[in-house]
């Protein structure tokens, strides 16, 4: 790959392409790289576009992936990366989704509201915060230290023009699912919005419903009842239906 990268190890696939763990040999040190495939070629553009924003605020600083640089090879887009450990699904699958501590959410909350306060330095909204989407850094290391990955999505969905309270609502369902180990679907949320696309009539999930008040019985540790309650509170103001009505980022 230009003479300079090495591919040591295919690590993901999904609908853009492939991404391969790969060595740098001019630095020596580990990248991902990101190869489009040919017919998304415009995808992968958008995405670039979207990286070259993101690279003039500090990526560290804002818990953002860091963009290397990028080429063609073969034909295809590739876009490299600094190299990142597990995304946050497979943590979860590998713990067989048994709820996170409370702590350790409160970290990630922390992490990924820095994120958006980043991406809203440069006007920028993610659209598809989930977790695939957020990887962990070296998780031996530093547990629970995240970047928040993915810059392809498109800017509207469904022709719906959206701000930072949609990834505000992502965060806030993300939460829900490590607080309980299993997603919640508030009632009219985003989720079931562009869940029911064409037909625009709400379509509920009683399996998955629940109330903010069932929410207290999830946590064991009844010390913590005033935390939870905490918690709770600010997932409500996260998960509130009216996007006006929902809390700010800078709060």
């Amino acid at each position: 790959l230009q003479h300079k990268n090495i591919v040591t190890m295919f690590i993901g696939k999904g609908t853009f392409g492939k991404v391969a763990k790969c060595k740098d040999l001019l630095t020596n040190k580990e990248v991902a790289i990101k190869f489009i495939k040919k017919n998304l070629e415009e995808d992968g553009e958008d995405e670039i576009k979207a990286l070259i924003e993101v690279s003039k605020i500090d990526a560290e600083k804002y818990n953002l992936v860091k963009f290397v640089e990028w080429f063609h090879y073969n034909g295809h887009f590739c876009i490299v990366f600094e190299m990142l450990d597990k995304s946050l699904y497979n943590i979860m699958r590998g713990r067989d989704f048994r709820p996170l501590s409370l702590k350790e959410i409160k970290a990630i909350a922390r992490q990924l509201l820095v994120a958006l306060k980043g991406l809203k330095k440069i006007n920028m909204v993610h659209c598809d915060i989930k977790l695939d989407n957020i990887m962990l850094k070296d998780h031996a290391s530093e547990s629970f230290r995240l970047k928040l990955i993915d810059f392809g999505a498109p800017e509207v969905i469904l022709g719906l023009p959206l701000d930072e309270r949609v990834d505000l609502w992502a965060v806030g369902y993300i939460l829900a699912f490590l607080y309980t180990g299993f997603p919640i679907h508030p009632k009219d949320s985003e989720y079931n919005i562009i869940k029911t696309r064409k037909t625009w009539e709400y379509v509920e999930d009683d399996h998955y419903s629940l109330s903010f008040d069932k929410l207290k019985d999830f946590y064991s540790d009844k010390t913590q009842a005033k935390e939870v309650e905490k918690f709770i509170d600010l997932l409500k103001q996260m998960l509130e239906i009216d996007p006006k009505k929902r809390i700010s980022i800078n709060r």
